[in-house]
């Protein structure tokens, strides 16, 4: 019983598509409209997605890698923040600040899944 909590988080942590495929059918069951509750399991999922992404990274290449998340967090925020004020022209912090930790899911789950697939074909080839 003691060894189910972490068994969770680190399976949610190596799987974050099973974690916001989970936490939408959850949110789905609770508050019944769609959109939000696809928003609120996509901003719950992103920091399981940047976990998973980083630990990848570190497990494929023998480093640690927070630095070079953090620029890239950093840098999709700069980016964002340009793209966002340059339509807009007014800050809304709330939206904003949304829109970058959804874009960093975005970007994060698809850099997760390449390095998935890069990891299982360079084990393969590592043991033939």
């Amino acid at each position: 019983m003691t060894n189910t909590i972490p068994f969770i988080i680190a399976l949610f942590s190596t799987i974050p598509v099973l974690t916001w495929f989970v936490l939408l059918i959850f949110f789905s069951l609770i508050i019944k409209k769609k959109p939000k509750a696809f928003k609120l399991s996509v901003d719950i999922a992103t920091f399981f997605v940047i976990i998973s992404a980083a630990s990848r990274m570190t497990y494929l290449w023998h480093r640690p890698f927070t630095g070079i998340i953090s620029l890239i967090i950093l840098l999709v925020a700069f980016i964002y923040t340009v793209l966002y004020w340059k339509t807009n022209h007014e800050w809304q912090s709330k939206r904003l600040f949304k829109g970058i930790w959804r874009m960093n899911f975005l970007l994060f789950m698809i850099g997760d899944f390449i390095l998935f697939c890069y990891g299982v074909i360079n084990e393969s080839l590592h043991h033939i």
